[in-house]
């Protein structure tokens, strides 16, 4: 009886080491802020979304094509917000809302600078233009 007290003991010190340790550990820290940042981009992401189903532009850039068509962008650089992510999404004037989830502009300034540059005739020339830049964009369900 007294060994497996001892033995349950032991097992209990360093099952609470183990924890400790792994509490402490650069891996659980990298994960940790993994999660935080994403629970971020998710709520960004969320707003964003919310935002184009109600029609509310302001806070993004529109870009107008020859063609009457238009595409607004919004964006979300780790650099200028602090945010721990970088991504930009998309929504044209057919409704269709598009996202990548990696790319970044260095703030909306730089990200306008480039899409003005663009063809600009017509949506499909303008998604064109952004993919030469490196902009992957997806489509997403709104």
């Amino acid at each position: 009886m007294k060994k497996t007290k001892i033995l349950i003991i032991i097992i209990c010190i360093a099952g609470a080491l183990a924890g400790i340790s792994f509490y402490f550990s650069p891996a659980f820290a990298g994960f940790a802020m993994s999660q935080f940042y994403n629970a971020k981009k998710d709520l960004w992401i969320s707003s964003v979304k919310n935002d184009f189903k109600k029609q509310d532009y302001e806070k993004y850039s529109k870009f107008i094509m020859q063609d009457n068509s238009w595409v607004v962008l919004a964006m979300n650089h780790d650099c200028c917000s602090g945010d721990g992510f970088n991504c930009v999404i998309s929504k044209d004037n057919t409704g269709q809302v598009m996202i990548d989830e990696n790319k970044n502009f260095c703030g909306v300034e730089a990200m306008c600078n480039q899409a003005n540059e663009l063809a600009s005739d017509s949506t499909s020339a303008f998604y064109s233009g952004l993919t030469s830049i490196g902009l992957k964009l997806e489509k997403i369900n709104e």
